[in-house]
């Protein structure tokens, strides 16, 4: 049987059970020009231009070093139409995100095109709520920029609803 042919029926078997896109040849890489967001000049230096669209970003450092600022200055230059008119959402498991961050940040649209996802007085949202909702968002708005500030304040619903013990942490 011919290479091709089998590589066909599986590509469509995999597409069928899957989606589309999900199986394609590595040539795509090459062929498909990247979206480059440009963030700040040392590290566009290190990163080859900016961010590719589709990347998870990770920032880490100690508590107030500006992983927020630095993560809400991404967001006003994805937010120029020059890169597409992103819109933002910050989903805020610290609930710490304050009117001095946002405006803070020269050209940041944080009103029609920025939306906070956070917990209410109403309702503590869970790891799985913050999760479920990203997902929901990454499906029905794939070029938009989500940032989760931060994942390690995420609390998982078991933890929200049983008493503290010893492996509470």
């Amino acid at each position: 049987m011919p290479e091709t042919s089998y590589l066909e029926r599986l590509r469509k078997e995999i597409t069928k059970e899957w989606g589309e896109g999900v199986f394609e040849s590595a040539s795509k890489i090459i062929d498909t020009p990247k979206e480059i967001i440009p963030w700040t000049p040392n590290l566009d230096l290190g990163l080859g231009g900016g961010i590719p669209s589709g990347s998870t970003v990770l920032l880490a450092s100690k508590p107030k070093h500006g992983k927020t600022t630095l993560a809400l200055s991404l967001c006003a230059t994805a937010q120029q139409e020059k890169y597409g008119s992103r819109i933002v959402f910050f989903a805020d498991t610290e609930h710490r995100l304050k009117a001095m961050n946002l405006q803070s940040i020269h050209g940041l649209d944080y009103t029609d095109k920025f939306i906070h996802i956070h917990s209410s007085k109403n309702r503590i949202l869970t790891a799985e709520d913050f999760l479920n909702m990203l997902e929901k968002i990454i499906k029905s708005h794939p070029k938009s920029v989500i940032i989760l500030d931060s994942a390690s304040m995420l609390c998982p619903e078991k933890e929200l609803n049983e008493a503290i013990t010893g492996s509470t942490r």
